[in-house]
């Protein structure tokens, strides 16, 4: 997909921005959810509404976007063609 005679490119999760920590599970007592916290540890949270603009050295701009905002500007863009 082109936006603007630029290129667009989807970023997979792993390369998203981490916005916070998040425990990988939970218990609701609070003397297991401590045990339970230092035995699954955290997992991160990925900023899914992720979308950058790179300047190319040679000329010319790329868009990197998450796969969450590609499939809302796609939809959108069918929305407004019918």
């Amino acid at each position: 997909m082109m936006i603007n005679g630029s290129p667009v490119i989807i970023v997979d999760n792993r390369f998203l921005p981490v916005i916070d920590y998040e425990q990988a599970r939970k218990h609701k007592k609070r003397r297991i959810n401590k045990k339970w916290r230092k035995r699954y540890g955290m997992k991160p949270v990925y900023d899914t509404n992720f979308c950058a603009v790179m300047e190319n050295p040679f000329g010319g701009k790329t868009i990197l976007m998450a796969q969450k905002v590609y499939n809302k500007l796609k939809e959108s863009e069918n929305h407004d063609k019918t």
